[in-house]
């Protein structure tokens, strides 16, 4: 039978259904002061025969959690219960557990309470009721049958209470004397109608264990525990119905949708526990449709409805056709006269249109079709024709140059004319800017255009390009102004800024290197390199300045008191008071009195009697014989006891005095000549510590010093622009005193000098300088111009190019050259010489003319 619980309790009875889920699902607890684990043994033992998993305990622990206990047994508790306890087994109770407590009514008193303890849980517990007191008569089971029914009550409605004597109408559950002690019949359903208990309390321990004298465990006491246990039903998926494993009806029990009385579906499911699935009263059956002919296609007019299709019927019913299996909606389209798809339309896809082919090309004729499942001999599917009376005209032929339409595309002659060009000029380059379309325009067209100038046969892209001249000779869009192609115009004929348009490693924003050539062209020759003397002390890298961005760095220079090198010599701060000259571990500046003795400084201990501080505490020999205080005696070595700043290792001063006293004054002061060159620094030499360097010195070339001390490094050198013209000895520069004789220079006839620094003096007329194709002997008039030869061209340019004795007759271009202020002489690019300029054009092979 089903019953309801708390819903607080459907927790707990969720867990109690699946006792597989948990670990132990019984606990038992004994007094093991007075109950021995051999009397509990039995009672676990049966416990386990029927499946239960039990922990068995005689210790005070408690577990944290009842959840997924069925049974619990407390045998004779040794002490009160606390309030954490009796929640805790309250909660468990009301999910639907059994609690079985007991005391001992014979020995209340001597054993030390245990029934004051029972009693109290059962308060706890909102029974209602107690166990009695010690004034019953009797021992152990041998108890009287005076047992009152306000003993054990039964008056708590959430919980079910076994009774220890007779129940109004029914049989006693546990009966004291004798052997018949427990009714097996309550456990399962009691006389007055209630389901098997949820609490039982028993006044005697001994009947629980069935140790009493004379009576068997055999007997009705095993079942008492058997049935207790199994007893257990739970709705565990709260639809109203116990599990049908333990006396419910629910047949599946994790299911609350499943139950007696529930709805049928169609879901291979016993819905409604009446053993039957699926059966006919399901509320979702589905419609199935007669298949006569077998194809799996049923008939719309032949239904059925169940939860499962009956032989012969399928869930389909778009058969327009079931007598003939070939019928249906998945069979193909022939051509037959029959709808074979079942779509409503007969052969639809299988008959064609066909057009004639007359000329037989392979292409139909658009006009002339017939419609049918198979062409007839003559037509064909293609209907692109547009001459079909010609076989050569039609969709894949190739278009030609006839006036017609070939491939019938609708355009005649298109793709297969050209455009066409005018040479005016004959040259074989047309007139990019006029041309006409067709197949032939005649003589005089070219399809090759590209011509910028057709009325000059002399200018098209083919033409050689002449620099500077203003023409685009190869119409390429400009003018070459870059002959050498490093980016930069020239800067004399076209007011660039490449001052040397020969060479395409000099040009403005370039490396300068160290070769006595401007190669930035910034007026500065070799300027950042070791050759070049960037701070202006004197000296170069190349001449041992160690940094030469520094001009008081240098190897002339005199060390101080700094962290710098300032010498160049390797060392840093030598001779000055924060170096430990002495190698002592102590300077000046932290304490050495004498930086030239190792044997006195701040770490010492005095010696007395040898006239020396020894310690630096400005005390000799304890106060004794140092008469000027320097720290030393006459004895020690002062050759001046009189002046503090006389004494051995004292610093030279350039005072005229031995202050170190080793003999010699003012040694490595500046007015010393230190090197013996004759020269002190006071008096000019600007190294002293070489005697190669002095005023007095010649300058070496190309050392990278200032050997003769006048502020200039290499002068006269080959690494040096004496004259400023721009190129050094080893640059070319023939003659680096004069500013008109450099390699950029123009050879001048008659003078004894090579001009140019080529190698050859006053070069004979007979040779052709200007390299144009004449010489003077040929009738050129100006062979040091390159546009000046008999034939030239006339430029207006104040000059007579052609050596007809007149200037600018008929001139056929304007060059603009005396309108940029430049000489009549036409300067060339590089030098601002014009034999340079026209040198290049020889190296490149330009504006040679030749008769």
């Amino acid at each position: 039978m089903s019953r309801t619980i708390a819903t607080g309790a459907l927790l707990i009875a969720g867990a109690l259904a699946s006792p597989s889920a948990w670990g132990a699902d019984t606990w038992i607890y004994y007094n093991s002061s007075y109950i021995s684990s051999a009397e509990v043994s039995p009672l676990s033992s049966t416990l386990t025969s029927v499946g239960a998993s039990v922990t068995t305990t005689s210790s005070a622990s408690w577990p944290s959690s009842w959840s997924g206990y069925k049974l619990v047994i407390i045998l004779l508790p040794a002490s009160g219960f606390s309030t954490t306890q009796i929640s805790g087994l309250r909660s468990f109770v009301d999910g639907g557990g059994r609690l079985v407590v007991s005391g001992d009514w014979g020995y209340s008193s001597s054993w030390g309470g245990a029934n004051g303890n029972v009693n109290g849980l059962l308060s706890g517990l909102g029974t209602g009721m107690s166990l009695g007191s010690s004034t019953l008569a009797g021992s152990g089971c041998t108890t009287t049958t005076s047992i009152t029914t306000d003993q054990i009550t039964n008056t708590v409605t959430t919980m079910h209470v076994a009774a220890s004597n007779a129940i109004s109408g029914g049989t006693a559950l546990i009966r004291y004397g004798g052997t018949a002690m427990i009714s097996v019949d309550q456990t399962s359903t009691a006389s007055t109608g209630r389901t098997p208990y949820d609490v039982v309390a028993s006044g005697d321990v001994n009947s629980l264990l069935g140790s009493c004298s004379g009576y068997s465990v055999s007997g009705r006491n095993v079942n008492f525990w058997e049935n207790l246990y199994q007893g257990v039903c739970q709705d565990s998926d709260g639809d109203g119905y116990q599990d049908d494993t333990c006396g419910g009806d629910d047949c599946d029990d994790s299911d609350a949708s499943i139950y007696p009385g529930a709805t049928e579906y169609c879901d291979g499911v016993d819905n409604d526990c009446d053993t039957l699935i699926d059966e006919g009263d399901a509320v979702d059956p589905t419609t199935y449709y007669q298949d006569a002919d077998g194809d799996s296609y049923g008939d719309a007019s032949v239904g059925y409805r169940a939860c499962d299709p009956p032989s012969g019927y399928v869930d389909d019913k778009s058969d327009c056709d079931d007598t003939d299996a070939a019928i249906n909606p998945g069979a193909t389209e022939v051509c037959n006269g029959e709808d074979d798809d079942c779509d409503g339309s007969t052969d639809e896809g299988l008959t064609g249109t066909f057009y004639a082919d007359d000329d037989g090309d392979g292409y139909g004729d658009p006009d002339y079709s017939v419609s049918t499942c198979d062409a007839e001999s003559g037509y064909i599917t293609d209907n692109t024709d547009c001459d079909d009376d010609d076989a050569a005209i039609n969709p894949g032929a190739a278009e030609v140059c006839d006036a017609v339409d070939n491939d019938c595309d609708g355009s005649i002659d298109e793709g297969v004319t050209s455009t066409w060009y005018p040479d005016a000029d004959g040259d074989g380059f047309g007139d990019s800017d006029t041309s006409t379309e067709g197949c032939d325009p005649g003589s005089g067209y070219l399809e090759t255009d590209g011509d910028c100038d057709d009325a000059d046969a002399s200018t098209n892209p083919d033409a050689e390009e002449v620099p500077y001249d203003g023409i685009d000779n190869d119409c390429d869009g400009a003018d070459l102004t870059d002959v050498d192609g490093d980016g930069y115009d020239c800067d004399v004929v076209t007011g660039g800024t490449d001052c040397d348009d020969s060479d395409a490693t000099v040009y403005p924003g370039a490396v300068e290197s160290a070769d006595g050539i401007d190669g930035d062209c910034d007026g500065t020759v070799d300027e950042g390199t070791d050759w070049y003397d960037d701070d202006g002390d004197g000296f170069t890298e190349d001449g041992g300045d160690c940094d030469d961005s520094d001009a008081s760095v240098s190897p002339a220079a005199e060390e101080s008191c700094d962290g710098i090198d300032e010498d160049c010599d390797g060392t840093i701060d030598e001779d000055t008071e924060c170096y430990d000259d002495d190698g002592d571990g102590y300077t000046e500046l932290e304490g050495d009195c004498s930086d030239g003795d190792p044997d006195a400084n701040p770490g010492l201990t005095e010696i007395d009697g040898n006239g020396i501080d020894d310690d630096c505490d400005g005390v000799v020999d304890d106060g004794t014989f140092d008469g000027d205080g320097d720290g030393y005696t006459t004895w020690a070595g002062d050759c001046d006891d009189t002046d503090d700043s006389i004494y051995p290792g004292a610093p030279e001063l350039p005072d005229g005095k031995d202050n170190d006293c080793d003999g010699t004054a003012d040694e490595g002061t500046s007015v010393y000549d230190d090197d013996g060159d004759g020269y002190s620094e006071v008096a000019g030499d600007c190294d002293d510590s070489n005697d190669a360097t002095s005023p007095d010195a010649a300058e070496l070339p190309d050392n990278g010093m200032d050997d003769d001390c006048d502020g200039e490094v290499d002068e006269g050198g080959d690494t040096s622009d004496d004259d400023g013209d721009g190129y050094t000895e080893l640059g070319g520069d023939c003659d680096d005193g004069n500013t008109d004789v450099s390699p950029a220079g123009e050879e001048v006839s008659g003078n004894g000098i090579d001009d140019d620094c080529d190698g050859e003096i006053d070069e004979d007329d007979s040779i052709d300088a200007d390299v144009d194709g004449y010489t003077t002997d040929d009738g050129d008039c100006n062979d040091e111009n390159g546009w000046v030869y008999p034939g030239a061209v006339e430029m207006c340019d104040a000059v007579d190019n052609n050596c007809d004795g007149v200037i600018d007759e008929d001139c056929a271009l304007d060059t603009g050259l005396l309108g940029a202020g430049l000489d009549d002489d036409k300067a060339g690019c590089g030098s601002g010489k014009s034999v340079v300029f026209f040198g290049l054009l020889s190296l490149l092979g330009l504006a040679r003319r030749r008769r």
